[in-house]
């Protein structure tokens, strides 16, 4: 069974945002996201924190990669 996280949504909400003024908005939500889940008082186990780690460096990929394209 696949496991599902609550910050993932805002995530993937931000990966697959087409729309160029609304992708910082989606980014910064995704960001906030991940950081609320990282600050919460439950445990984030190894499997989590990879793929958190790997969504931010998506993240920062994403904003700097489709965000110069529309400079």
């Amino acid at each position: 069974m696949k496991k599902t996280y609550m910050w993932s949504r805002v995530y993937a909400n931000a990966i697959v945002e087409m729309d160029s003024r609304k992708l910082p908005q989606r980014i910064r939500a995704a960001e906030w996201a991940i950081q609320e889940r990282l600050s919460s008082s439950l445990p984030v186990d190894a499997a989590e924190q990879q793929i958190i780690t790997g969504a931010r460096v998506r993240l920062k990929l994403l904003q700097t990669e489709r965000m110069a394209r529309t400079a």
